[in-house]
């Protein structure tokens, strides 16, 4: 859940490459900080496999987009992300069941 895990691996993606990872401690912080450290941190999208609404609703306030309900190896993550394919049933979170916007 991204709203209380301790750490977060941003990824900066140039070009349709990862260029750049840098692995963020979150402990202890609220989810305005949080949504404040990914603002700084010039994050485009964050890639979850659990968020809450209120943090969901700061994110997109913020300009933050999401994908909520991810699972799977981190490479392979970010591959379908940068194919535009993490709509693939694979990358779903056991249980994860996709609801309509």
């Amino acid at each position: 859940m991204i709203d209380s895990c301790t750490h977060v691996l941003i990824v900066d993606i140039d070009q349709s490459a990862d260029v750049k990872r840098e692995n963020v401690y979150l402990g202890g912080m609220s989810l305005a900080e949080r949504c404040r450290i990914f603002k700084e941190m010039d994050v485009g999208t964050v890639i979850c496999g659990g968020i809450s609404a209120t943090f969901a609703q700061m994110l997109t306030s913020s300009d933050i987009g999401f994908v909520n309900g991810i699972a799977g190896d981190i490479d392979a993550v970010l591959a379908a992300f940068i194919k535009d394919q993490l709509d693939d049933p694979s990358f779903y979170m056991p249980g994860y069941k996709e609801t309509a916007p």
